[in-house]
């Protein structure tokens, strides 16, 4: 559930270049974008320069390639620029451009990723971005090409295996943690791909019009025609960088442990739609103050959870607690100079969770415990004024026994981390007399 710090440019860049599929020259700029923009395309060739967002993404769209289109505007092939976002992080851009299709530049993701980092990434205020992260493996498959989601309690890995029958130099297995750094180094200059044998058919069949042996690696068995390779397994990279910047139609950031074997711009595409089908099916209900009290026995002055904008039955919760002047500790801790209570903050997580707990346990009112904690780790401080995210995620629930993961942030910054074990006073079993609490 760790949200992910919007990001944009500090200023604006440009680029110039070839089409692979159109061979039309075309300008790209790249423009700061506010928080919650999210990544925005626009047509600067057409009356009015109409707009195109990453939900325009045509699913049918031609092959090869992956498109936006709304109305009569579109896009091609804009998983090369998409790729350099997801891998640096950016969330909020906008992208002029005056031709119909993304510049291939040298066929890989590295220009994008240079005029971005040189036009220099900015941090952005406002509530942060959720990963798109399933609870739960989801899967998709089309022929021989299969690729699954699991699970992962940070971070992105991603395994890919390419099998060209009688293209040695299209097969093999390839996996990373992906971050901005892995990116940078080892999917970014990958460059895309075809057969010897397929490229005067697919030429003839209108793709790969701007296409040459210079930004479109041409395989022969063992040999690349005047080119020369810059990973011993360049094109399995390049299907990862493919698959990174086809998930990034989701406009965020996928967390998981994906493994994908033979797919292709379309599957990819597959993937990035199942995935959000998945998360739609386990997004959670919010409660109110009122609600809360329901579940929860602590009331004023230690119920220190104010709402709850997200409740998956025994997946997880990210409750709100907003810090105030008239917080009881205030005064004394410390004077002058209130900082809330470390272990505040840590009561405030577990009642988050425990909000999930007693409701999947229908045991609203029950007192919960600890039983124990683990990886306690406090990251910043946190004062009145600042509104506390408490993400809480289960890890085991066995009844009256259960563990979850919790993070405390502020602005997406990270203020406290830890493991919670608790235990809760489960109801009496129908027939069997109570005991006292």
């Amino acid at each position: 559930m760790s949200s992910v710090v919007r990001q944009s440019i500090s200023q604006a860049a440009a680029l110039e270049g070839v089409g692979l599929h159109s061979g039309t020259a075309v300008r790209v700029n790249f423009k700061p974008a506010e928080a919650g923009t999210g990544i925005v395309f626009a047509r600067t060739d057409l009356a009015g320069a109409p707009r195109i967002g990453l939900q325009d993404v045509w699913q049918d769209g031609l092959p090869m390639r992956t498109t936006l289109k709304r109305g009569e505007a579109e896009v091609h092939t804009v998983e090369h620029l998409l790729a350099a976002c997801a891998g640096l992080g950016v969330t909020d851009l906008l992208v002029e451009l005056n031709g119909p299709e993304a510049p291939g530049m040298d066929g890989s993701a590295l220009p994008f990723a240079e005029a971005l980092l040189k036009a220099g990434l900015k941090k952005l205020e406002g509530k942060p971005l959720g990963p798109v992260a399933p609870r739960e493996t989801v899967r998709v498959s089309e022929g021989e090409a299969e690729m699954t989601v699991e699970p992962l309690a940070n971070g992105l890995h991603l395994t890919y295996t390419l099998h060209y029958p009688d293209a040695p130099l299209a097969q093999g297995t390839y996996e990373l943690d992906v971050t901005p750094e892995s990116f940078l180094k080892e999917l970014a200059p990958a460059r895309t791909f075809c057969l010897r044998r397929e490229a005067e058919t697919l030429r003839a069949a209108g793709f790969g019009k701007g296409a040459t042996t210079q930004n479109t690696l041409v395989l022969d068995g063992a040999e690349v025609l005047e080119n020369t390779l810059r990973f011993p397994d360049e094109p399995v990279r390049h299907k990862m960088l493919d698959l990174l910047g086809d998930l990034y139609v989701l406009g965020r950031p996928v967390r998981g442990r994906i493994r994908a074997s033979r797919s292709g711009h379309k599957l990819n595409r597959m993937l990035a739609a199942e995935l959000a089908r998945n998360e739609a099916k386990g997004a959670g209900m919010e409660l109110d103050l009122k609600a809360i009290q329901a579940i929860l026995p602590h009331r004023y002055p230690f119920l220190l959870v104010d709402k709850i904008v997200s409740y998956e039955p025994g997946k997880g919760v990210v409750g709100l607690k907003n810090v105030t002047a008239t917080e009881p500790w205030v005064p004394g801790h410390f004077p002058g100079q209130p900082i809330m209570p470390g272990v505040l903050i840590l009561e405030a997580l577990a009642q988050a969770g425990a909000v999930m707990v007693l409701k999947e346990l229908k045991a609203e009112g029950r007192l919960i415990f600890f039983a124990g904690m683990d990886k306690v780790a406090f990251r910043r401080p946190v004062v009145p004024g600042d509104q506390l995210r408490l993400e809480c995620e289960v890890d085991r629930i066995r009844p009256p026994f259960g563990r979850f993961n919790t993070r405390a942030l502020v602005d997406g910054e990270l203020a406290a981390e830890a493991v919670m074990k608790f235990m809760v006073q489960m109801p009496p079993k129908e027939g069997a007399a109570a005991s006292g609490a």
